[in-house]
C-alpha cells in the first residue's frame, strides 16, 4: 500500500512506516508507483502516489534533514517521483519545494558516503537553472575522486596489484556504482558553455560502464551485486535493486549517447535478470539471484540464503521496494524523440506490444500520430507495426528502429515494400519518409541458439571478501579462472566473455572441469 497523504503519511508498510534514515524503500515504492500509474492511466495509482507526494511537501520532511550523509539517498530516489510528477501534471509546488530543500548555496560533500551524491539526479532535472547550479557544483567538487578512475581507458588488467583496481574512491556496493557512474554523463547536456568538459564527463561515464562490462556483468545481463561487486563466477549474484538501478542508468545512456548498445543491455537486463527476481504474478521476490542458483549447495553463497528465495517481504525493503520500478522504467523508455534535419521524429528504442502517441514532422508545423506495436517478442522475431495519423492524411518524418548488435539477419518491411538496413553508427536504422495513415511495418530480428564458455573474472574484490568459492580459495578466482557454460535460446551476446539465458532467466548452467 502507499501513501494515504495524511498527517503522519501512513504508507502501509507491514512493519509500519520506517524513519528517513531507513526510507529508501518507500522513495523507490513511490516512484515505481507513480510511474506505472503514468504507464497505465491508472487513476488509482497515481491518486495514492500523488497523495503520498503532497504529503511530503505539505511536511516539508525533506527540510527537517539536512544532514549530510545517508539522508542524501533516499532524497534522490524520492526525487525521481515528485520529478514523474511535475512532468505528467506541471504541478506548481514541485519546484518552490526544491528550491528550498536545495538553495544556491547548498554544498554536499560526499566524504565516506558515496551514496550521497546521487541526489544531485534529483535536483537536475526540474528546469531550474539554481537547481543545475547546484547540481553542476557539487559534481565539479566532487570529481576528483571518481574520475580519476574513469577518464582513462577502460581498466581491463584484472592480475593481482593492477592499480586500476585500487579504486581509490571506495566505490563497492553495486547500487552505489549504478546510481553514480551516469550522473557525470547526465550533466555532460547542460554544460554547453564547455565542451570539452562535457565531453569529459561523457566518456567517463561510459569508461566506467565499459569497466563494469568488463569485470563484473554476468550472464543475466546485470552486473554481479551480492552488496558489493563481486567479479564473475559460478555463485556470483545480484541484487534485485542493481537490477532497477543498471536498467535506469542504461536508459540515460541511451538517450545522451543515441548507441544502441545501451538499449541491447537494457533489453538483456529486462528479459533476463528482471522476471527472474519476481513471481509471475508478481506477489513474492527474491533479494538475490544467481545463474546457477540451484546448482551449488546454499552455504557457498556469501549472503544468508533466505534472500535466494521468493516472499513477499525482504528486510531491509529496498528490493520489495525497488520492484515495482522494473516494468515502467522499461515501458517508458521502449520510444524517444530526436530531432533531425527534417524535425521530429522517433525512435523505436524497445519492442513489445505497446503503443505510443506523439508530436513529429517539421518544427512549427507539428502533427499528431500514434504507432501501435504488436509482438510477442522476444517469444517470437517478427514485430508488426502501424502508424495512425491523428488528423488523417500524410506527415513527413523520420522513424529510427534499434537493430540489436545479436542480430545478424535482420528484415524490414514498410507499406509492403522491403527496405534494405544500412546501419548507421549505433546500431538504428533509419526511415525517411512521408508516412500515410495505416502504413504498416514488418520487422524481423532472427534469433538463434548458442552455447559459450565463460572464465570467473577476479575484479579486484573486497579485502576479507573474496570468497567466490565455497573453500574460499582467493587462487580459484583469478582472470583467465576456471571455466562454466550456459545452454542458451537467447540471442547470442557477439562476446564470448559473456553469456546469454533464456528469456524469463530459466536455464542451467554448469561448471566444465
Amino acid at each position: 500500500a502507499a501513501g494515504t497523504g495524511d498527517n503522519d503519511r501512513s504508507d502501509g508498510w507491514r512493519h509500519g512506516r520506517p524513519p528517513w534514515a531507513q526510507d529508501e524503500q518507500s522513495a523507490y515504492w513511490i516512484d515505481g508507483m507513480m510511474r506505472l500509474g503514468l504507464v497505465l492511466g491508472d487513476q488509482e495509482l497515481l491518486a495514492r502516489a500523488r497523495a503520498d507526494v503532497a504529503a511530503v511537501i505539505r511536511k516539508s520532511e525533506f527540510t527537517e534533514l539536512q544532514e549530510k550523509g545517508v539522508q542524501g539517498w533516499p532524497r534522490s530516489v524520492y526525487s525521481r517521483a515528485m520529478l514523474a510528477h511535475l512532468d505528467a501534471t506541471g504541478d506548481p509546488s514541485v519546484l518552490p519545494f526544491f528550491e528550498a530543500v536545495w538553495p544556491a548555496n547548498y554544498t554536499m560533500e560526499v566524504g565516506s558516503d558515496a551514496r550521497s551524491i546521487t541526489q544531485y539526479e534529483g535536483y537536475a532535472f526540474g528546469g531550474s537553472e539554481t537547481l543545475r547550479e547546484v547540481c553542476l557544483r557539487g559534481l565539479a567538487a566532487n570529481e576528483a575522486p571518481f574520475l580519476q578512475a574513469w577518464v582513462k581507458a577502460p581498466c581491463t588488467n584484472f592480475s593481482e596489484g593492477s592499480s586500476c583496481l585500487e579504486r581509490s574512491f571506495e566505490l563497492q556496493h553495486g547500487v552505489t556504482w549504478n546510481e553514480i557512474a551516469k550522473l557525470w554523463a547526465m550533466a555532460s547536456g547542460w554544460m554547453t558553455e564547455d565542451p570539452a568538459k562535457a565531453n569529459m564527463y561523457l566518456q567517463a561515464s561510459i569508461n566506467a560502464y565499459d569497466q563494469l562490462d568488463a569485470r563484473d556483468m554476468l550472464p543475466i545481463g546485470v552486473n554481479s551485486g551480492d552488496e558489493a561487486l563481486s567479479g564473475v563466477a559460478p555463485n556470483a549474484s545480484v541484487e534485485t535493486c542493481d537490477i532497477a538501478d543498471f536498467m535506469h542508468s542504461k536508459t540515460w545512456l541511451l538517450r545522451l549517447t543515441g548507441d544502441a548498445h545501451h538499449g541491447d543491455q537494457l533489453e538483456r537486463a529486462f528479459h533476463n535478470a528482471a522476471p527472474a527476481a519476481v513471481s509471475r504474478d508478481w506477489r513474492s521476490h527474491v533479494y538475490f539471484q544467481a545463474p546457477n542458483l540451484q546448482r551449488i549447495p546454499k552455504d557457498a553463497y556469501r549472503l544468508p540464503g533466505e534472500r535466494y528465495q521468493m516472499a513477499e517481504h525482504h528486510d531491509p525493503a529496498c528490493c520489495t521496494g525497488n520492484q515495482a520500478r522494473l516494468l515502467p522504467n522499461y515501458i517508458h523508455h521502449m520510444w524517444m524523440s530526436f530531432q533531425g534535419p527534417s524535425g521530429l521524429g522517433l525512435a523505436a528504442t524497445m519492442y513489445g506490444p505497446n503503443r505510443v502517441s506523439a508530436s513529429v514532422g517539421p518544427l512549427g508545423a507539428l502533427r499528431r500520430v500514434d504507432i501501435d506495436v504488436t509482438t510477442a517478442y522476444p517469444f517470437e522475431t517478427g514485430i508488426h507495426m502501424v502508424v495512425r495519423i491523428r488528423d488523417g492524411g500524410s506527415v513527413d518524418f523520420a522513424v529510427k528502429f534499434r537493430i540489436p548488435n545479436w542480430c545478424k539477419g535482420p528484415t524490414l518491411t514498410v507499406a509492403g515494400a522491403s527496405v534494405p538496413i544500412a546501419l548507421a553508427a549505433g546500431g538504428f536504422h533509419e526511415v525517411q519518409r512521408t508516412w500515410a495513415d495505416g502504413d504498416a511495418v514488418e520487422l524481423d530480428l532472427p534469433m538463434e541458439p548458442l552455447v559459450e564458455t565463460a572464465r570467473t573474472i577476479n575484479n579486484g574484490g573486497v579485502p576479507g571478501k573474496d570468497t567466490a568459492y565455497a573453500d574460499g580459495n582467493r587462487n580459484n578466482y583469478v582472470a583467465g579462472g576456471l571455466p562454466y557454460a550456459t545452454v542458451s535460446l537467447g540471442p547470442p551476446s557477439g562476446n564470448t566473455s559473456r553469456l546469454e539465458l533464456v528469456p524469463y532467466g530459466c536455464t542451467q548452467v554448469f561448471r566444465i572441469s
